[in-house]
């Protein structure tokens, strides 16, 4: 879609004690008549640069505020992801959506997500569909009108549990072994082993030169605390049925 398609614009009319007062929405006024935030999640700093962190699996709550002029609707365009979403119906003032973080920023690389409102003008000419953008135009239906834009940046991260462990006598036995998360309100998230890597199950690389194991285990956001570190237990078993435990925690990127 090109700038000319987004940026096309026609006057609003408006009478105003007695008089005829005629508005032309303009690309600049569009960015200042609207406020992008996502409810209740960190928004961290590095430098001059502010950005949401998220885990993957996330849904949180995107609102977007206009200020003096209202829109009919509005489209998300998100760049990680390079697809458009609907906003949903239009509130009193602006839009409020539940919206779905499915995958990490690779390199740790905040994402900028971006909103665009429009007063509609006849028909919608904006639609997205299946993360496409579709775009209708008729020469007997006026265009719609760009009246907000706003934009912010997002990292979304995946937590992981990384653990070398060893064992002081005997060879680990991990179909017994155990992993355990304590999330929110004390929620414990037993965790198995697997030797092929499969969502739900930890895997194990070793022994190395050393005699170490390496642990790994990606967990859902349901299985994480947000507030502080998640802790983490892991209990070992051996040939001989003895147990050694190892402890350690998951930290997000703002704890």
């Amino acid at each position: 879609m090109s700038s000319s398609n987004v940026l096309r614009q026609n006057s609003v009319a408006l009478r105003w004690g007695g008089f005829l007062v005629t508005l032309v929405p303009l690309s600049g006024c569009a960015a200042y008549n609207a406020e992008l935030v996502i409810d209740d999640r960190p928004l961290l700093e590095s430098g001059e640069t502010r950005y949401y962190v998220l885990h993957v699996g996330d849904q949180p709550t995107l609102r977007l505020h206009t200020k003096f002029m209202p829109c009919s609707y509005a489209n998300l365009h998100d760049g990680l992801k390079e697809a458009y979403d609907d906003c949903g119906p239009a509130l009193a003032s602006g839009f409020s959506w539940p919206y779905t973080f499915d995958r990490r920023t690779p390199g740790d690389q905040p994402a900028r997500l971006t909103v665009r409102g429009y007063r509609q003008n006849g028909f919608r000419d904006y639609m997205p569909f299946r993360g496409a953008l579709l775009e209708a135009e008729s020469e007997r239906d006026p265009p719609d009108s760009l009246v907000a834009t706003a934009s912010v940046l997002v990292r979304v991260y995946q937590s992981a549990v990384d653990m070398t462990v060893s064992l002081p006598f005997g060879k680990p036995v991990w179909r017994l072994s155990k992993l355990t998360l304590i999330g929110e309100n004390g929620r414990k998230t037993l965790v198995r082993y697997r030797k092929d890597a499969r969502d739900g199950f930890f895997t194990v690389e070793g022994p190395d030169t050393a005699g170490q194991y390496r642990v790994h285990y990606e967990p859902k956001i349901s299985q994480i605390h947000r507030s502080q570190p998640t802790q983490v237990e892991l209990v070992v078993a051996d040939e001989a049925a003895e147990t050694t435990t190892f402890k350690s925690e998951i930290r997000a990127p703002y704890q």
